[in-house]
C-alpha cells in the first residue's frame, strides 16, 4: 500500500494533487499537517470534532521534505498551519516526517 512507503516531497505532492483531483474537490476542502505520530494526531483531530474518514498519510524522506509539502499545500489553500501550527496554537505536533491530509 502506498501509504506505507517512504516518499520524497515531489512524490507526495503528486499523490496529494491526484487525491484532490480524484475527489472532485478543491484544496480548501482539505486539511494538511505533519506529525511524528499519525495515529495519535488523527485521534486528536477526531477529538476536536473533525471528520477524518478520508485520512491519508505518507512518510516523507525527511522532516524538511514533510514541512515543504505542508507549506506548499497551505499556499494552495489547504487548511492547516505551517510546521503543524493551526489557528495560532502549537498543541499539535510541529515536527515529524509524516504528512497527512483529510
Amino acid at each position: 500500500m502506498l501509504d506505507c512507503v517512504e516518499l520524497n516531497s515531489r512524490e507526495i505532492v503528486y499523490v496529494i494533487d491526484y487525491t484532490v483531483r480524484e475527489s472532485h474537490s478543491t484544496y480548501s476542502d482539505w486539511r494538511i499537517g505533519i506529525t511524528d505520530d499519525p495515529s495519535g494526531r488523527r485521534k486528536r483531530h477526531q477529538d476536536e470534532g473533525r471528520d477524518t474518514q478520508l485520512w491519508k498519510q505518507w512518510e516523507a524522506d525527511s522532516e524538511t521534505d514533510a514541512k515543504s509539502v505542508e507549506a506548499y499545500f497551505i499556499g494552495k489553500g489547504m487548511k492547516g498551519g505551517v510546521d503543524g501550527n493551526t489557528n495560532g496554537n502549537t498543541n499539535g505536533n510541529t515536527n515529524g516526517n509524516f504528512v497527512y491530509v483529510f
